[in-house]
């Protein structure tokens, strides 16, 4: 599930925070985002900080009935600023598929340093074009063997994004609570 957070804010800031209930359970996903936007002029020309919107993925969300509580805090010397928030489910999370591109590139970076490092130790005499000579039975086997290792280590790599997928795995961190009251008149004294 992805909650998307815009407001017009210019030289000011927003903070909402959030708490995504099961309604059936009142297990809670609590979370906070800020957006803020500021600009201006000094000695080196114009410059801008922060973004007008925000976005954050909540992983491993069980499926169920649930409503979005939303307490905004603002700068009080301001009327008021209007916010807009989207929430969408099943949104796929590419930072797993990262992960496991890196990590199918690390045996590729080991191997061909390794050759690397092994025909600089060689010298310069020893370095000829590698269509030049045969290669040899045992060569030939060494290279079947490890495309099969890259093949296993791929597909497993592959599989363990795609199930992360599935599950709804997130680089994001998210407090998950237990119980949190509906309203104010649950919580007295709050």
């Amino acid at each position: 599930m992805e909650v998307k957070t815009y407001a017009p804010v210019s030289n000011h800031w927003i903070y909402l925070n959030y708490a995504l209930i099961n309604q059936d359970t009142g297990q809670a996903w609590d979370f906070g985002r800020e957006v803020s936007y500021y600009s201006g002029y000094d000695s080196d020309g114009s410059w801008t900080e922060g973004k007008r919107n925000d976005a954050i993925v909540i992983p491993s969300v069980p499926p169920g009935h649930y409503y979005l509580r939303i307490e905004p805090e603002a700068d009080p010397s301001l009327p008021s600023i209007p916010y807009t928030v989207d929430v969408t489910h099943d949104v796929p999370v590419f930072g797993i598929y990262g992960i496991a591109f890196v990590a199918l590139l690390v045996p590729v970076v080991i191997i061909s340093f390794r050759a690397y490092t092994f025909e600089r130790s060689a010298g310069p005499k020893a370095i000829t074009r590698p269509w030049s000579y045969p290669i040899c039975p045992a060569a030939r086997g060494q290279r079947i063997m490890f495309r099969k290792f890259y093949l296993l280590y791929g597909a497993l790599v592959l599989s363990t994004a795609a199930f992360g997928q599935y599950r709804g795995w997130s680089l994001d961190t998210i407090n998950q609570l237990k119980n949190v009251p509906k309203s104010v008149r649950d919580n007295p004294g709050s």
